[in-house]
């Protein structure tokens, strides 16, 4: 059921572009109110819903019949992902779901998210994925079973990284591949929250994808200083795991969605500071892309970590939501040095052209400064953290920008 819905509603052929099939539309339509960069289906949907009424009535039946189809396919997708996983992870000695079935439907959970564009066919599917990853969690004794879900993150991984692979997402801001990782990571903290292993694997993975290549990454601790994810980077060894600024996009809407997401609180935030570090880096590249899906994972990160109220401003600074500075230091220390170094040369006499003030990152930190507690209301103990900051930020006064 769920294989012929893809083949009304998926992308005409998955993991390829639009381009690649100009001449796929259905014979008579017409999609002239269509992007060039939809793919509109095996059906044309995309054109169908475009554009119902026509000047033909022949022409208009069949784009009411197909939009019926096209309805059908989107009911039938939900209540199919939702049998699949009650029927894999059907607990009975009498009935057990051989290796192939499970695999087999993983594999099809992600094709669902990765290749509709419906959030609800999407989050049926992730819900039905996650279920499964529980059934192979829970069964780990079973050495197939346990493999699974690092079988299904390292093809994630690939569809976002590899040169071959990557392509721009279907849903916006990659939802179909965040939704695939958070189905793999959230089971492992309900069946071992003690003990999780790939939580950690996968967050390392993307916070690298996330990086720039190590050319890049040299001139920026040059003049900003480092972090220890960027010391990670520079110590791989071999080609970078960057392959493009696609694969930085798809990387960081995936983490701003894992560091959003409640259940995985346990998990982000020991990496927010390097996810923190990996926005700023972002925040200052040249491409807009980039720049956007950055800037969503800095804020992400604040609401995480350092404000909750999202429409925060100073006369709400009273209510005490946010975090002090004295905690927020101690517990990322790295970030300390690194704001600080990110501060010092944004003087106004400064005129280094790698400092451009379009794409300075020095606003980023003065708004994560002003999000947290004031001094006065942190304590003593909190100046020996905070001292420091004060003659740039008075310097930062003067700049023309901030």
């Amino acid at each position: 059921a769920i294989e012929i819905c893809l083949s009304v509603v998926a992308d005409v052929h998955h993991g390829e572009n639009f381009e690649d099939h100009e001449n796929a539309d259905v014979d008579g339509a017409e999609h002239s109110n269509v992007p060039l960069n939809v793919n509109t289906g095996a059906i044309g949907a995309n054109a169908t819903f475009s554009s119902i009424h026509t000047k033909a009535n022949t022409e208009t039946l069949r784009r009411f019949a197909t939009q019926r189809v096209v309805m059908g396919s989107w009911l039938l997708v939900k209540e199919a992902c939702a049998t699949l996983s009650s029927a894999v992870a059907y607990d009975s000695a009498d009935c057990l779901a051989s290796y192939d079935d499970v695999m087999n439907s993983g594999q099809l959970l992600i094709t669902t998210m990765t290749a509709l564009k419906h959030q609800g066919a999407a989050y049926a599917a992730q819900k039905a994925l996650q279920k499964i990853v529980h059934y192979c969690i829970c069964n780990s004794d079973q050495y197939e079973l346990k493999e699974m879900p690092s079988v299904w993150s390292n093809r994630l991984l690939l569809e976002i990284s590899s040169t071959e692979k990557v392509r721009d997402s279907t849903l916006r801001r990659s939802t179909g591949y965040a939704l695939g990782f958070l189905s793999l990571m959230r089971p492992e903290l309900t069946v071992k929250p003690s003990l999780p292993t790939l939580c950690p694997l996968l967050l390392s993975r993307l916070l690298k994808l996330s990086l720039p290549s190590s050319s890049h990454i040299k001139e920026f601790v040059a003049l900003f200083g480092t972090s220890p994810c960027l010391q990670a980077k520079l110590a791989e060894s071999g080609p970078d795991l960057t392959c493009s600024n696609i694969a930085r996009v798809h990387a960081f809407n995936i983490l701003r969605l894992i560091i959003l997401d409640a259940p995985l609180a346990s998990q982000v935030g020991p990496v927010i500071g390097d996810c923190l570090v990996s926005a700023i880096m972002g925040y200052s590249d040249d491409t807009w892309a980039v720049r956007n899906s950055a800037t969503m994972v800095f804020s992400a990160a604040m609401l995480r970590v350092v404000d909750s109220d999202k429409n925060a401003n100073q006369k709400d600074k009273a209510c005490g939501n946010a975090i002090t500075a004295l905690e927020f230091f101690r517990q990322y220390s790295f970030l300390r040095n690194f704001f600080l170094t990110i501060l010092q040369p944004m003087v106004p006499s400064d005129t280094n052209k790698k400092n451009d003030p379009r794409h300075s990152p020095l606003i980023l930190v003065l708004l994560l400064l002003a999000r947290i507690q004031p001094i006065r209301k942190s304590g003593s103990e909190t100046t020996m953290y905070t001292d420091s900051f004060i003659p740039h930020i008075i310097q930062s006064l003067s700049h023309n920008d901030h």
